[in-house]
């Protein structure tokens, strides 16, 4: 299991610019820009650029898509296309409540279903750092886990 690698700290504007990019520059490119704050409820942490594992990012809900949202042939231009916008990824303290161990994607679906049919191990991510944090600690503890049931095999075959 590769890490979560931290790229750098953000603010809410250079955060939510990087996120407006990313929406213009994908499937609403050439439509008249309007801009807004693209970083949702703001919970005062400070905001973060990553690299997270695709296994950190809930599973794909529609076969080779991650989920039904996810037009297939733009997925095709997307596998073929080097994309360097972040994703906008989610893990919040009620998907930690509930015992969620995937980060969810608020924008970024063809990318991260592009990335998962080319085998990339990573995606570029913004997200708000107490989500990085908390992603940070499961993705932790889901190594832990492995570890301990590694050694609980190996001890068994002795």
């Amino acid at each position: 299991m590769d890490t979560i690698i931290l790229v750098s700290d953000l603010t809410k504007e250079q955060a939510s610019q990087l996120l407006g990019d990313a929406w213009w520059g994908g499937k609403n490119l050439g439509l008249p820009r309007k801009d807004h704050d693209y970083t949702g409820n703001d919970d005062g942490t400070g905001y973060v650029k990553v690299s997270v594992p695709l296994e950190m990012i809930r599973p794909n809900e529609a076969g080779d898509r991650y989920d039904g949202t996810v037009n297939a042939e733009r997925l095709v231009v997307y596998v073929n296309t080097e994309i360097e916008t972040p994703i906008h990824l989610v893990f919040g303290e009620r998907m930690e409540k509930r015992g969620a161990q995937h980060a969810n994607v608020m924008d970024g679906g063809h990318r991260v279903s592009a990335a998962r049919l080319r085998q990339d191990s990573h995606i570029r991510a913004v997200m708000q750092r107490s989500d990085y944090e908390r992603l940070q600690l499961c993705f932790e503890q889901r190594l832990e886990e492995r570890a301990c049931r590694d050694h609980d095999s190996q001890s068994f075959d002795m």
